[in-house]
């Protein structure tokens, strides 16, 4: 959920977990563009369905916070995209470990909503013809159909539609899934021996 509006409907509804996740993340997002680190605990707080937490989380750090935040886990797409296992195109996975902190581009706000996706020659044209007040109908030609097959399998990473979240930024290496998880445990335990440090 994008806010905690839906999560509270969520739980109405009978849910068994709610994802709080933030604008940070890629794919589609909510027209409020609410961040993960404001969200996550307004929902905690909301609901009592336990929350997990997502958008820009890949390693032990974000765990952490996520816990923090009063979380019961936490979910990555990012991150899992670009390890061995994946089925995303190995060039998707390579631009994804060769991103900036600034590598994402979010286009749809006038149209199916905001997405972010990794920013390149397609999506930086979507978005600017969006910002010029361009129709639906200019907007859907530009868009044509099959864009995200295009990049995530075809591995067209100039003119496909590759949802990713801004984490991408963070990551650097392509590595097995399991190797993700072993990784965050450990970096969570870090953490975690860093803060008592702290508090001693």
């Amino acid at each position: 959920v994008s806010s905690v509006k839906f999560a509270e409907k969520c739980e109405q509804a009978g849910v068994d977990i709610i994802v709080a996740e933030g604008f940070e993340a890629g794919g589609h997002n909510g027209f409020d563009e609410i961040t993960t680190m404001t969200l996550t605990p307004q929902v905690v707080d909301a609901v009592k369905t336990p929350v997990v937490s997502a958008g820009g989380i890949a390693d032990g750090r974000g765990f952490i916070a996520a816990l923090a935040m009063g979380a019961q886990g936490i979910q990555m797409g990012t991150r899992f995209m670009a390890t061995l296992e994946s089925a995303a195109h190995d060039n998707v996975k390579n631009a994804i470990i060769q991103m900036s902190d600034k590598g994402t581009c979010v286009t749809g706000r006038t149209t199916v909503g905001p997405t972010r996706c990794l920013k390149n020659n397609i999506t930086v044209c979507i978005a600017s013809a969006e910002q010029k007040g361009s129709s639906p109908e200019e907007l859907n030609e530009l868009i044509g159909a099959g864009r995200s097959m295009t990049g995530f399998i075809d591995g067209d990473c100039d003119e496909g539609s590759i949802y990713c979240g801004q984490i991408g930024g963070a990551i650097k290496q392509l590595k097995s899934a399991s190797d993700v998880i072993s990784d965050i445990i450990s970096e969570a335990q870090a953490v975690l021996n860093r803060i008592t440090k702290v508090n001693q």
